[in-house]
């Protein structure tokens, strides 16, 4: 029998083109970076193994951010975590904990699960983005949990708790908005931003905005509690009418304390109505892992099929997912190597690729202040976990028509090269602990280090997504790790005889200096800045 779960699917992969080439395309997107490891756990995968795999959340483990910001613990104490602990409106206090999630988030991503769920939450948290100038770490720890619990969930149940969460209602007023001031910033936001899309006419409407910002009227903050509550007393119970766009729905007012909740719900399922909200999360979700480029002929073939399969499972985001990562379409050569790595995805990528060890959780100075270093280099570079520019999200997966190349400019281009050879070459102190990318460990993971040509080809299939002729690998492998001899032995006797005698630093550092000229022309090269 035919399967069923495929009648509204795209065309899938065949199952004889799934090789390593393919797995690694999947990987690059779905995760920060490749690592050996990575591979060596999917070796004997299928393609439908291997998503299925990444498509599981998993169970979140790791530990929660801790404080690195007091020395003298005045709240919290060194090392010790701060989330649910009483909330304290100082800017010391508050700017620390905030300072903290976002280094530890840093950590997080190096420590992945081999999973899809944190490259998902930092979807989410570009499609609903907010700030951490909103100064309240406990909301801001709540947030995140949410989407990262909601990561492969149901798209309108997580619309419905990014409408009532407490980091959200501060962020665009929503604890401000009343039947006597009705505040249109959410309401706005929960169309253009959200779930619709900015619209040409005929579209929704101005005041359909004023309409959606009336059925939340009521909602607000409990500080005390740390949730959202309702206020009937600010509610507006009259009745709310759409315009065509939404079928002339009304929502007739409602009176009681569950007025907000009912509402709210006749709300959702309005815009969940409207064909183009699934459109729309489609092309996010396309542009966020596929390509910024979406034709017409991408629109019909891809967007509306996956569209469709998101409306036939009540806008489960998973099945969407699993049809856009078995498709023959995902694994195209037009959409391979087709991305400019963001920020995160380079810096965060570079450590996990090239197998940069850090301490032990215990050793969370040594540990935070990498991750600080790491995460000041992504805001040089435009993008800074937990701050987005604005409530659009970063401009690279929005801003026709440069979308990703946004990322590259004549002043990120050689900040990016001059922190790969300096991790590279040198590392990075940090509390006195040297960080660095140890080049013979990193070598050392690959099946024939001893091979120069085999080592190299190894190495481009994790660093590289672009195909480089037999030509240039000879080229670089002679420049390289041969130091401009042409006998492959000149590498393999160097290499063994380390091995031999790892103890010896004159042969460690033969080797060390032309492991690091190959892997600095490798990731200095504008190929590695693609994935």
């Amino acid at each position: 029998m035919p399967d069923q779960s495929r009648k509204y699917s795209l065309p899938a992969l065949d199952k004889n083109d799934w090789n390593r080439d393919q797995l690694v395309h999947l990987l690059k997107r779905t995760m920060f970076g490749v690592k050996q490891s990575d591979l060596a756990f999917f070796k004997n995968a299928s393609m439908q193994e291997a998503v299925d795999k990444l498509l599981h959340p998993g169970t979140f483990n790791y530990p929660p951010p801790v404080n690195d910001y007091d020395a003298f613990g005045i709240t919290v104490a060194p090392g010790q975590t701060w989330v649910n602990m009483p909330y304290l409106e100082t800017e010391s206090e508050e700017g620390g904990r905030l300072r903290s999630f976002q280094r530890w988030s840093i950590g997080l991503l190096i420590h992945q699960d081999l999973s899809i769920r944190e490259k998902m939450v930092l979807f989410w948290h570009n499609h609903f983005a907010t700030q951490t100038t909103i100064s309240h770490s406990n909301f801001l720890w709540k947030h995140f949990s949410m989407l990262r619990a909601n990561a492969l969930g149901n798209f309108r149940n997580l619309v419905k708790e990014i409408t009532l969460d407490c980091h959200m209602l501060r962020y665009l007023n929503g604890e401000k908005n009343t039947r006597l001031a009705p505040n249109e910033n959410y309401g706005r936001e929960l169309q253009e931003l959200f779930c619709i899309g900015k619209m040409i006419n005929p579209g929704y409407t101005e005041d359909d905005v004023k309409q959606v910002a009336r059925v939340l009227t009521g909602w607000t903050v409990n500080y005390e509690k740390g949730i959202a509550v309702f206020n009937e007393a600010d509610h507006d119970n009259s009745d709310k009418i759409f315009s065509s766009f939404y079928g002339h729905a009304v929502i007739h007012g409602h009176n009681g304390p569950d007025a907000g909740e009912q509402e709210l719900e006749q709300l959702l399922d309005i815009i969940f109505a409207n064909p183009e909200t699934a459109r729309f999360i489609c092309r996010k979700l396309y542009r966020w892992f596929v390509h910024y480029h979406i034709s017409e002929e991408t629109e019909q073939q891809v967007i509306r099929p996956l569209a469709q399969v998101l409306a036939d499972n009540h806008f489960d985001i998973l099945p969407v997912l699993k049809s856009l990562f078995e498709s023959a379409h995902f694994y195209s050569d037009a959409v391979k190597g087709a991305q400019v790595k963001s920020p995160l995805d380079f810096y965060i990528g570079l450590q996990r690729e090239l197998d940069v060890q850090f301490p032990r959780n215990e050793e969370y100075t040594i540990n935070y202040s990498m991750w600080k270093l790491l995460l000041e280099h992504c805001e040089q570079m435009g993008q800074v976990y937990g701050n987005p520019p604005n409530v659009s999200g970063w401009p690279a997966y929005y801003q026709a028509p440069l979308f990703y190349k946004l990322w590259i400019n004549s002043s990120t281009y050689p900040k990016r090269n001059e922190f790969s050879a300096t991790l590279v070459d040198f590392g990075f102190n940090r509390e006195g602990v040297q960080i660095s990318a140890d080049m013979t460990r990193f070598a050392s993971q690959f099946a024939q280090p001893g091979n120069p040509e085999q080592l190299i080809r190894d190495i481009l299939e994790i660093l590289y997504r672009v195909k480089i002729s037999d030509a240039s690998v000879i080229a670089v492998k002679k420049n390289t790790l041969l130091s401009g001899q042409t006998a492959d032995h000149y590498w393999t006797t160097a290499w063994n005889e380390w091995k031999n005698d790892p103890g010896n630093s004159i042969k460690k550092n033969e080797v060390e200096s032309r492991l690091k000229q190959l892997v600095r022309f490798i990731i200095q090269s504008p190929e590695f800045h693609l994935m």
